[in-house]
């Protein structure tokens, strides 16, 4: 599984299958790196408290400036993880 693992003081970083980190300068740069990583397959984790990178896209796409569907990923144990689909109206 890859996925962004945060998303801070304008660097992304993914995790899992591909360890790496981009930088970024401002909402337009950030979004069109999301764009690019969602369709390399990546998920966005997402927790329950906190400015996830699931919640980063989720106000991008808000702002209009996203505009896309993503696919966040939490975990219920170290081994347990759960992918789902938020789509964009």
């Amino acid at each position: 599984m890859k996925y962004v693992s945060l998303i801070q003081n304008g660097r992304m970083h993914t995790s899992g299958a591909h360890v790496s980190s981009f930088e970024f300068t401002n909402d337009m740069d950030l979004a069109a790196l999301a764009s690019r990583l969602i369709d390399e397959g990546f998920a966005f984790v997402d927790e329950p408290a906190g400015w996830p990178p699931a919640e980063v896209l989720r106000d991008l796409n808000s702002k209009g400036i996203l505009n896309r569907s993503f696919n966040p990923i939490s975990w219920t144990s170290p081994e347990v993880f759960h992918v789902y689909e938020v789509a964009h109206d």
